[in-house]
Formats: structure tokens, sequence, C-alpha cells
């Protein structure tokens, strides 16, 4: 069933949640009157927010409130859609890049375009209008303009504005509002949303030339006035980053175009705030609650403040209180799989002796009143991480301090080490501990800070650090943009603090890294005796189960449709492989698939690893992990029918670890479970694409990289609904974003466990460089450097051979050489070039040259030690990749490659791994242990038996021209002799 979808435009609330707001909202109107209705003279508008934070709610309010109060005609753009009419406009222009001064011409036509056929065409016929949501979800029949128009809400309004403007919001968004704003003369107004994540590809398709890609378009919309501009941007956008931070993108022209463009930050909606004005007088436990449920976003506040009665739910009892429907309901709206504004299953685990005043301590978030019995004593103790309990409270300022110093402390030890350079804990961490810390104080910014447990370490960082850094990532990766650097490090940072704490109770040193933190923790009291009065809230952990943040359900569909329904018609015989690349490690996903579709499955991926193999042990950096989504039980069976030979003995691949296969729960991810229900969707929307036909980039073989499938998927034109796009982007960050991310760890594992086995294979990595003492490079000098590579192979084969079985080089075989070798001896056996004389290819004289310098020759004879470790280790790993395709024909494959193949051979790219520095020597040991290796694969019967037929037929040869020779000179004597005799005598 399709998830039911409800429009943010057609039910436009806007609430003055404090002062800010109110003075952003009444800024925005003035100044839209005062360019729009008033000939007036501004700055386009950037409104700044953190995502979540009410960006589209502000653009929503102000498109109803310029159509229908200043009866200006508005239109409403994604960035991403503006993006596809300027690619269009280029196409047809038949350019890659439009000119920057051009923009503002391509949106002014094409916001006459839209007021054109507003006044002229038959609205029942009108698609594609440029109004906020105007999409279809059925493909087949697009949405029209009178069917858009229908279901349209007044604008509920919870402010301060005056009776004439309250009149004119309340009669909606019609034809006739419409029509009014067409016939005025007010300069049109365009809205352009989600600015922040299509920048970079607004970059690629307009020039910057004679300033930023923007400076045109805002120099434009302030003097000549097409039209006026507001634009919704997340913080930290690629546009943002560039000049503000400084960044290697950024230029002085963009620092000019971002001048003309005037921010307005929407304020982060905080408890402090809501108590300001519109929570003004409430009860600080009750303006908790609400924070904590609505995750303070501005909408969801109002909803749940104009829902949940203080009054009447404090007297509700608890199965009442929790069964209440509005908990039930999606935060998004966006059906039965999203997430709820409480995730009230989770109850069911607390004691029952507690429930009586749970939900006093819901509505009431704060540190509350509670006596101690022997039940309630006992039920705390069952599920002591639950709850914070304590005799005395502690203010949460001082554990904002405690945690500053400790976590600056840790956070300057990994700096020095070169990590996490942009992180400042006072602007990326600080501001949001204090929010959750403050969303738990009282009035006097107390919170109870103890547990009913006894192990009060792993209680410390159950109940409180390692959910509170769960929950500070979660804000982070909600209301930061990880398009700023800074933000990017810290989620990084964070988690690697949540390692960093699950050691410090493994290595029972808990109070020396949180020193500050867990001395206030420690010296709180809880002894729970019978009849005390003790301080009671929820713990962190409580906060992290029950309040999940709306992120949304991992699990996609393929658009509105069911993943598991369309698989169940896909052939698996040569589905699509879904994969990830990075440093040279592919990753093959496995999904959780049924029985049947697994089995074939697996086989397809068995003949495309079977396919890939000699590829990947060709090229030295490479690694394959193949990495289980599910189905646990397969991959015993799946190991030993891809890493095992017939004969049951590991693959060189296996061997080396170049190749492996693991279940995702073994890397125990945070966050792990959902990430790897992400993972597994996206997977299934690939086979599914691939079917279909519907996902381009595939690569060879029917693979897709399952990054850019992401990209895709998170695209408006995919997911229309912008809570998914928000989601994927969510979840696709965590796969692929940090050094903590799925893609990261995965090939970090890959790459460790690769050079691990080298170093067993071979030797240590760290110890390989100082092993190579053979000094092969000292045999050329700078006339022998130059020699022909088969000649210089030759002389070190034979070195490497002879080495500590002679003192010298054989007298004989330099006399040899010496005969056949000089051009000016009648023996000179001249190299040919030939390809079907190969083996006739020696440049001897060449050869004899090297060999007859006897010092280095006779050195290197004795120095080099054949029987060492290394060696011995070298020449088993070269043996066992040996290509046995060369080991045809010696007399002519085998020379073929050591003159042709040997100097460019793969088996240098091992080198390359273990060698810091790309060791020449160490290259050169592997070539020749490689060539020494692959000549030993050769019968050697068949080339002395060539040999032997080719010396017999060389005599035979000689005694036939000798038969020849002795003919010709019987002939000579019997016609020259009588005649001499006769003559002479």
């Amino acid at each position: 069933m399709a998830e039911t979808y409800i429009s943010q435009i057609k039910s436009t609330e806007w609430v003055d949640l404090s002062n800010e707001h109110k003075r952003i909202r009444t800024s925005l109107e003035h100044v839209i009157e005062n360019t729009c209705c008033s000939n007036g003279y501004s700055q386009p508008i950037m409104l700044q927010g953190a995502f979540g934070i009410g960006k589209t709610a502000t653009l929503n309010y102000l498109f109803h409130y310029a159509w229908e109060v200043l009866k200006v005609p508005t239109f409403h753009l994604l960035l991403s859609d503006l993006v596809d009419i300027i690619k269009e406009v280029a196409k047809q222009q038949g350019v890659d890049q439009i000119q920057n001064e051009d923009l503002g011409l391509i949106i002014k036509n094409t916001i006459d375009n839209q007021i054109q056929k507003l006044k002229n065409e038959d609205w029942s016929n009108l698609t594609n209008v440029m109004f906020p949501e105007f999409t279809s979800m059925d493909i087949e029949h697009p949405l029209v303009l009178e069917t858009y128009l229908k279901d349209f809400e007044a604008v509920q309004i919870d402010a301060d504005i005056d009776e004439k403007t309250k009149d004119l919001l309340s009669k909606g968004f019609t034809k006739e509002v419409i029509e009014e704003a067409l016939n005025s003369k007010n300069v049109p107004l365009l809205l352009i949303d989600e600015f922040e994540s299509k920048f970079t590809d607004l970059k690629k398709i307009v020039t910057s030339s004679g300033g930023g890609i923007l400076r045109a378009l805002f120099d434009q919309v302030v003097s000549n006035k097409p039209f006026y501009l507001i634009i919704g941007n997340g913080p930290g956008s690629a546009y943002e980053i560039s000049k503000e931070q400084g960044t290697e993108e950024s230029t002085d022209n963009e620092a000019a175009g971002n001048r003309r463009l005037k921010p307005m930050q929407i304020p982060f909606p905080t408890v402090q705030l809501l108590q300001q004005k519109f929570m003004h007088g409430e009860c600080k436990g009750y303006v908790n609650f609400i924070w904590w449920v609505s995750r303070c976003r501005p909408g969801q506040i109002k909803r749940l403040h104009d829902t949940i009665d203080y009054k009447i739910y404090s007297n509700l009892d608890f199965s009442v209180f929790i069964t209440q429907s509005i908990f039930s309901e999606p935060i998004d709206g966006t059906g039965n799989d999203a997430v709820k504004y409480l995730k009230t299953e989770y109850f069911n685990s607390i004691d029952s002796n507690l429930w009586a005043s749970m939900g006093t301590w819901l509505l009431n978030f704060e540190p509350c009143k509670i006596n101690v019995t022997r039940d309630v004593r006992d039920a705390l103790m069952r599920c002591a991480d639950a709850f914070f309990v304590s005799e005395e409270t502690v203010k949460s300022e001082k554990i904002a301090v405690g945690l500053q110093k400790d976590l600056s402390k840790y956070l300057k030890i990994k700096q020095d080490e070169g990590l996490y350079p942009r992180v400042d804990y006072l602007k990326n961490l600080h501001k949001y501990f204090s929010y959750v810390l403050n969303a738990c104080s009282n009035a006097d910014g107390e919170i109870a800070f103890k547990t009913a447990s006894r192990r009060y370490e792993e209680s410390f960082t159950k109940a409180f650090a390692i959910p509170m850094l769960e929950i500070v990532y979660d804000f982070i990766s909600q209301y930061e943009d990880d398009n700023d650097v800074s933000f990017k490090q810290t989620k990084d940072f964070i988690l690697d603090c949540i390692k960093w704490t699950e050691n410090a109770v493994e290595e029972r040193d808990l109070n020396l890294k949180y020193d500050e933190t867990y001395r206030l923790f420690d010296y709180s009291r809880c002894d729970l005796r019978p009849n005390d009065e003790v301080m009671i809230q929820y713990s962190f952990d409580s906060i992290r189960q029950m309040i999940e943040q709306p992120i949304g359900d991992p699990r996609l569909k393929y658009k509105d449709a069911s993943l598991d329904v369309l698989l169940s018609s896909v052939s698996m015989n040569n589905a699509a492989i879904a994969f990830a690349e990075k440093s040279d490690c592919k990753i093959l996903f496995i999904p959780q698939l049924e029985d049947n579709a697994i089995k074939e499955y697996l086989k397809r991926v068995k003949s495309f690893v079977s396919a890939s193999m000699s590829h990947m042990l060709h090229r030295g950096v490479e690694t394959m992990r193949i990495v289980f989504l599910g189905n646990q039980d397969y991959i015993g069976e799946f190991k030993d029918e891809v890493l095992k030979t017939a004969n049951g003995e590991l693959t060189p691949a296996a061997k080396m670890s170049k190749i492996g296969i693991d279940s995702y729960d073994e890397f125990n991810f945070k966050f792990g479970g959902k990430t790897c229900d992400f993972i597994d969707s996206v997977v299934k929307i690939i086979i599914i694409g691939s079917s279909k036909g519907t996902l381009s980039d595939s690569h060879p073989d029917n693979c897709y990289d399952i990054v850019k499938v992401m990209e895709t998927i998170s695209l408006s034109s995919w997911s229309p609904r912008k809570e998914d796009r928000r989601t994927i982007e969510h979840y696709s960050k965590l796969v692929t974003e940090g050094e903590n991310s799925t893609i990261d760890t995965i090939s970090r594992k890959a790459i460790e466990l690769y050079h691990n086995a080298l170093g067993n294979l071979l030797c240590p990595l760290e110890r390989y460089d100082s092993n190579l003492d053979y000094e092969l490079s000292t045999l050329f000098d700078e006339n022998t450097i130059t020699y022909e590579p088969l000649s210089r192979f030759v002389c070190m084969m034979y070195i490497i051979e002879h080495a500590g079985k002679c003192q010298a080089v054989s007298q004989n075989l330099l006399e040899l050489l010496k005969m056949v070798g000089v051009r000016s001896n009648p023996l000179y056996f001249e190299p040919k070039v030939e390809e079907s004389s190969v083996h006739e290819s020696y440049h001897l004289d060449q050869i004899h040259n090297i060999l007859k310098n006897s010092d280095k020759v006779n050195y290197l004879l004795k120095h080099i030690d054949t029987s060492t470790d290394l060696y011995v280790a070298i020449n088993n790993f070269t043996s066992m990749l040996v290509d046995e395709k060369i080991a045809g024909n010696l007399t002519h494959q085998f020379i073929k490659f050591l003159r042709n193949d040997i100097s460019n051979h793969w088996i240098g790219e091992y080198n390359s791994v273990m060698s810091k520095y790309s060791s020449y020597e160490g290259d050169m040991l592997v070539r020749l242990s490689y060539a020494m290796s692959v000549s030993k694969m050769v019968s050697y019967d068949k080339l002395r038996q060539e040999t032997v037929n080719r010396v017999d037929t060389s005599i035979n040869h000689i005694q036939e021209k000798r038969s020849e020779i002795v003919d010709t000179i019987e002939g000579f004597q019997d016609r020259f002799i009588p005649y001499w005799i006769t003559t002479f005598w």
C-alpha cells in the first residue's frame, strides 16, 4: 500500500515560537512588501537554518502571505528543478555551461512563461506549475492546477498580526487570489528551497567568469528587479563553505557575490526560546517534554502543545496516558513505517511497579520526587539504566563543564595525532551538550545524576555517556550539513569518543578519562533506603530508545512499491550486483533474500567473482570483501565455494586475504542495524531497477556502484517527499562519509587483513625494506644500465642462480660469450629481432660486458644469500602466483616473456605494496623470482630433446656440406691432374 502523504503547503502553519521567530517573520513580510509592492530596493535573502528547523515552513508561509496578503505572483522551486531548467537551456544552446550573466534572464523567462500560462491556459489541463509540492505520484496522470488547488486550508497562524492580515489569510489560496495577483503590477517573487543540496551541480553548469556564478544574478535582482529572490539554504553547504570558511574552492568573486546576499538565520528552538514566548509560564518539565517529543521542530511543537493539554494529561492513568493516539502517530506524516512521536513499546521493558508514576515523569521531564518502597527499590535495581536517581540534584552547567574538560582533553590528544583538525569544541559540540542537558533540567537548571546500579562505571556509560554522545550525533546529523568539514569531523570524533568510552570500561580507567564528569556522577548519593525521598527522571538511555530521531525508516521502498513484491518477479540468474569501492577495495553487498532467491543470487555472485579473480590477482593493491547483509546460514558454504580449490585448499587470493567474506554484523557498527537495513534496501532497489531498466551508469557485467545509486534515489525525481530524501541522505552519509563510515571501515579491515597476510607469507611490512640487502643494483654502472633489458635480466638470473655455489663467473662461459658476442669474431651470434626468432634475440655482447666485471659480479656471488627466510618466502610466494599459460614453450614463450613482459609485469605491484619506498631491489628480486618460478614449470626434457634435435640437424647439415666439398675436390682432381702430368712430365 502506498504511503499517505500530508501536504505541508496545503496545511501551512506558522508559530512565533520566540521573539526571534517573530522578528524574522515580520522582517521578511516587510522586505517582500517593500521590494515587490513599493518599488523599493532590497538584497536577495538567504534564509539559513539547520535541517528540519523550519526553512521550508517559512517559505511556505511566505508563499501564502505573498499571494494572499500582498497580491504578489510567487513561485517556488527546488534548486534541483532550477538546475534541470538551466541544463535544458544549455542543451538548446549547444553549450556545456551558460554564462553567469544569463542566469537572471533564464529565470525571468521561466517566471514570465509561468505567468503567461496562468493567464491564458485552461487550468484543468495546466501542468508543471512552479508551486510548492506540485508533483504527481502517478506519472501517467500528471497533476493539473485545478486539482492542485483543491483542499487548501487557510494558513493557521499563532502570532500577533492585525485583523486585516488574518482576514486575508483566512480566505485561503484560491483561483481568485491567483488571478488578482497576476493582474497586479507587483514584482514577482521566487522562492528557491533546498539550495544546499544541489549548489555543486549548479556550479558545474554556470560559468564564474567576471564574478561568482551568482554575483550577476544578485546584481540584476537588486538593480533591474526582474523578480525578487529568497533562498532557503542549510548551514555549511558547499556554497557557504566556499566563501565563509575559505576552502580550496573559495574565490574573491564568490565572496563579493555573497556580500550581495543578505543572510537571515532561523533560530534553533531551544527550551529557553520556547519559554520566552510560545510556552511562557509553562512548567519547565512540560516544556522539556514537548521539546524532546517534537524533536525541537516548530510545526511539531505547536501540534503537540495543542494536543497534549498539561492539566488533562496530568490526571491520566499511565495505561491511558501512553496509549493516547498522538504518541503512535508518525512525526512526519509519511505512513505506518515512519518514526512515531514515542516508541511506546519501550515501556514494556520497564518494571511494572514503576508504571503508576511513569506518565508523570514523562509529562514533567525533569527531576521528580518519589518515595522509596521495597518494591520501588527492587524495580529500580532491575532497570537501573533507564532512570537517573539521586538524593540531590546537580547543576546541568557543572556537567557541561565537566564534559568540556574531559572531551577537550581527549580531542587535544587526537588533534596532536593529526586527527579532527577542524573540530572546535565550543563551536561544534558544546552547544548541543548544553541543549540536551538543559532539556532535562528543572527550572533551577538541575538534574538527577546517578542510577540505582552498583556497577557505577558501566552505568555511567550506559545511562549517560554513550547515549548522550549518540543523541548529540543524531542532532548534528540532522541539523548540520556534512559539507561543512568541521561538522563532518565532529561526527567522526563523536564515534571515536563512543569507542574510547567503551574501552575505558573494559580497561577500568573510566575515572581517569572522564575525570571531571565521572566525579560528579560518583559523588552523587543513591542509597535507596526505604521511606527515603529521592529525585528521579528518565536517563539518556531511555530518551535514546523511546524518542527516536525522525530520520525515517531505513527500509526503503522502490518508489512507492514493496521491494519484496517486486523482487519475487526478478530472475536472480543474471541479477545486478551492488558494489562500493574505496582505497582499491571492492565491496560486494549480498542482500537478505528468500532461500530459493539467495541460492540463485550466490551462484551469480560466484560467477562474477571467478571472472574477476585473474584481474584482481594481477593488481597488487586490489582487494575484495563480500559482505552478507543477512542469510548468515549460507556464509560457510559460500566461503568454501569461493575461497577454496577443488581439493579443499585455499586459493592464492584467499591465502593473501585479497578476497574475504564477512557478515555485516561482524563489524559492530554504531547504528549498524538500521544502516544494514538501508544498504539492503538500496541493493534490492538496484536489482529491481536493473531488471526494469530504470537505473543508468551500469558497470560491465551488470554491476552498479551503490554510492551513485544512493545519489540517484535521493533526487526529487525519484523520491518526491522531502522526508524520504532526508532519510536517504542521512543513511548515505553513515555509509559513505568519514573514517567510521560503513565503506571506510570495511575497506580498512580489508587492507589490514591483506597486509597481515602478506606479512605472514613474506615478512612484516615494516621489516621488508630493511631485509632487502641483496645489492643487485650495484651490478650496473652508467654504461651497462642502458643495455637492453633482457641482457641485464639474464645476468641477474645467472647471479641469483649461482649465488653461494661459486666464487666467480666461469671463465669458460666468459670465453664462450666473447667468441659469440664480438662482432669481429667469426663465430659472432647476431641477435635476431623477428618475432618468430625470439629465442635467438640475446645480445650476448652485452651479457659478456656485464658479467666480465669480476669485482662486482664476484662480490654478489659471495654476498647474496638465497637461503634467507625472505628469499625463500618470495620464491614460494611467486610460485603460488605463476600464470601457467606462460610455461608452454620455453624456447619461444619463456624468452619472449623475459624480453617483453617481465620488466613491466604485474608481479612488481606486490613489491610496491610491501615496500614503503617501492624498493628497486625488492622489485628486481620479485621479478627474478617470478621468472625463475616460471622457468621451473617448463619441461626441460622437451628443451633437451629440442637441443639434441637441433644439434643432430646441424651435424647432418655439416656432414652433407663435407660430402659436397669432398665430391667437388675429387671432381677437380679428375679433370686437372691428368693435364698437369701430361704437360709437365
